[in-house]
């Protein structure tokens, strides 16, 4: 919506936007800052969760923004697979958070028994990569380069 109506919009959320390190010529002060700050552990470990997650864990991203019809036939078909797919998410982003196995099997169900169906939550990621005007490079605006 923040997209299409800018100006009646005053806040928006997004997500998985990741920064970029400040040039000489955008911000020349933050750039000398960056350049001169060592990072402390807890930015080292994020900057190094971020990596991993960029190369290893982002894979159901490109799935979902380029076949997303096909993933969504096969967690339609199969509570198993859709079982699996929601867990590995469960397991990989949420830093070692101990499930029971009722609140994995809500997240389940919340899929499974909607009346869109396990496939409706992958659109979205086609859309972003193929909508020129509305999609990820228009959204990385919002960050001060």
């Amino acid at each position: 919506m923040s997209l299409l109506y800018p100006r009646n919009v005053r806040a928006a959320h997004i997500n998985l936007i990741r920064g970029h390190a400040p040039t000489l010529f955008s911000n020349p002060i933050l750039y000398l800052q960056h350049k001169l700050s060592p990072y402390n552990a807890r930015d080292k470990r994020a900057a190094d969760r971020t990596d991993w997650f960029m190369t290893e864990g982002s894979g159901y991203r490109e799935i979902q923004a380029t076949k997303p019809q096909t993933l969504g036939y096969a967690l339609a078909d199969s509570p198993v697979g859709l079982l699996a797919w929601i867990y590995e998410k469960l397991h990989d982003w949420t830093d070692e958070y101990p499930w029971t196995d009722d609140e994995i099997l809500t997240w389940v169900s919340v899929y499974w028994f909607s009346t869109a169906g396990p496939a409706a939550s992958l659109r979205i990621y086609y859309e972003s990569v193929h909508d020129p005007h509305h999609g990820r490079a228009r959204t990385e605006e919002y960050i001060p380069k």
